[in-house]
């Protein structure tokens, strides 16, 4: 099996000029070039674990990274990442937004792109023979459904959900741990997240999908017009006329490329930048609302309160 997740490591490590060591030890660096928190280990029952987090002074890219699976499962979960996905050479998807979850179980190469200052996570679990059939047992005990046993797959969803968002937050903020306990830390950890997603797709939230370029890119131009400007609520018959495609095929495309309707996608991103915008000391909720398109402050507060239990007012003073 062609492994690179310990040369992954190393390019970063070359990228911030630091020596290369043998060791399972983290990295953990801050200085003029950014800062990275860095982890690859072997666990004894075959389970690999890759994280990085961090961001970079400058520009970051890696080309022709291959990535054998053969006939293991490797999950990766990615936030500010953009992406390309090869096969022979031959280009299958392009995660352009950075945010995304990947799985697979034979070749792929790929190319990585990071842009400077911007904060960026990813987090590979790769499951060899032992370890695959652990995590099946556990699927198996928990009722888990799935049909990712194919001869070869390959699985995308440009979306990373609130859920396993979550999680990845957990581990950036408690990296600073002792390194044995970060070790069995991050190992229940990449369970806990290869759980989740599994579940997802057992319940329907995702599915195993065979990818359509085509399709793929709708589903992107659509995203890209929706969080240009989110004070415009794009209706699917507004859409149609705008790809000059059905309305069914457009809702059938997104929701299989991001695994979440549009309308859904378009809430969840209008309630992340109200928090960015009511966490800057000079906005105030009436501007929030209208920057994001809501009628008056007080369709924008309901809104706010419906999805977090509080008003806009109460997280402002929270945080």
């Amino acid at each position: 099996m062609n492994n690179n997740f310990p040369l992954i490591v190393r390019e970063f490590r070359n990228k911030l000029g630091l020596k290369d060591t043998n060791n399972n030890d983290p990295i953990i660096y801050n200085g003029k070039k950014g800062e990275l928190f860095a982890f690859n280990k072997v666990y004894d029952d075959g389970l690999e674990i890759l994280l990085l987090h961090g961001k970079l002074s400058g520009d970051f890219s890696l080309q022709g990274m291959p990535i054998s699976s053969n006939d293991k499962w490797v999950l990766s979960f990615t936030i500010n990442v953009r992406i390309q996905v090869f096969e022979k050479d031959i280009l299958q998807t392009e995660i352009r937004n950075g945010d995304a979850v990947v799985m697979y179980n034979h070749h792929f190469g790929f190319n990585m792109r990071l842009k400077a200052n911007e904060m960026f996570f990813i987090c590979s679990i790769r499951y060899q023979q032992n370890s695959l059939s652990k995590l099946k047992h556990i699927i198996a005990q928990e009722g888990i459904k799935i049909s990712a046993d194919q001869e070869k797959f390959l699985f995308v969803k440009l979306f990373v959900s609130p859920e396993i968002r979550s999680i990845l937050t957990q581990i950036g903020g408690n990296r600073n741990m002792g390194v044995s306990l970060l070790h069995e830390y991050l190992y229940a950890k990449a369970k806990e997240l290869s759980i989740l997603h599994l579940y997802d797709i057992s319940v329907g939230n995702s599915k195993l999908l065979a990818i359509n370029e085509y399709k793929m890119q709708l589903a992107q131009k659509v995203r890209d017009l929706i969080i240009s400007d989110l004070s415009k609520h794009y209706s699917i018959q507004d859409l149609s006329k705008r790809f000059l495609v059905s309305g069914t095929v457009i809702k059938e495309a997104f929701v299989k490329v991001f695994g979440i309707p549009i309308y859904s996608f378009y809430q969840e991103k209008r309630l992340t930048v109200s928090k960015d915008l009511l966490n800057k000391p000079d906005m105030s909720v009436t501007e929030v609302a209208y920057n994001l398109g809501f009628s008056s402050p007080s369709n924008f507060i309901k809104f706010f309160k419906a999805k977090t239990g509080m008003s806009p007012s109460q997280y402002q003073k929270k945080v």
